[in-house]
């Protein structure tokens, strides 16, 4: 799951690669990379050049990973259901005992 997936909208929507966003926005191209496969969040500081390029604003993205963040705490924390139910027998009487 891409969690910006916003932000690589953009890049198609202006044509741009991966690599030509990277040098616009100031960062290495295997950073913006990891956030745009969901391998590492946005940070304070990539929220701010994001909105230097209009791109919404610095708070929007920071929710943005909030939301993220929380989502995915949120199924880590759930149990998962147990996809195949047990059936318990009754237990079976030793020949040792009377």
């Amino acid at each position: 799951m891409r969690p910006h997936s916003a932000a690589w909208l953009r890049i198609e929507a202006e044509s741009w690669t991966i690599t030509h966003a990277a040098e616009r926005l100031g960062v290495t191209r295997a950073f913006l990379s990891r956030i745009l496969r969901g391998h590492a969040g946005i940070t304070a500081a990539t929220a701010l050049r994001l909105e230097a390029f209009c791109w919404s604003d610095a708070e929007h993205w920071i929710r943005m990973q909030a939301s993220h963040n929380l989502a995915r705490e949120r199924r880590r924390a759930s149990p998962s259901p147990d996809p195949s139910p047990r059936t318990t027998s009754p237990p079976r009487k030793s020949h040792l005992t009377g």
